[in-house]
């Protein structure tokens, strides 16, 4: 496949089941009024995506239950580019 067609593909598809994902520890957090919560981060890291890597992660503040972002990033070696296509960005769908 394309670089191209491989691009169109993360634009057409639907973010996986969130059971998929594994937590990682991070030090990410959102403001919530004047409150700071800390995010638990999710990856499903080195998938591919019609031959090329792709990481897909998601953020969710327990204290809210809210996902605050989710995207899938692509990489092509080759050319030295990175796609990437956010659902969730800042707790809103885009």
């Amino acid at each position: 496949m394309t670089w191209e067609q491989a691009k169109q593909y993360v634009d057409k598809m639907e973010y996986p089941d969130f059971k998929l994902f594994e937590l990682e520890k991070t030090d990410e957090f959102h403001l919530s009024g004047k409150s700071h919560h800390q995010l638990n981060h999710y990856s499903l890291k080195d998938k591919h995506i019609l031959g090329f890597l792709a990481d897909l992660e998601y953020a969710k503040c327990p204290e809210c239950n809210e996902v605050r972002w989710q995207r899938a990033a692509i990489f092509n070696y080759e050319t030295n580019d990175c796609y990437q296509r956010f659902w969730i960005k800042d707790g809103k769908t885009v």
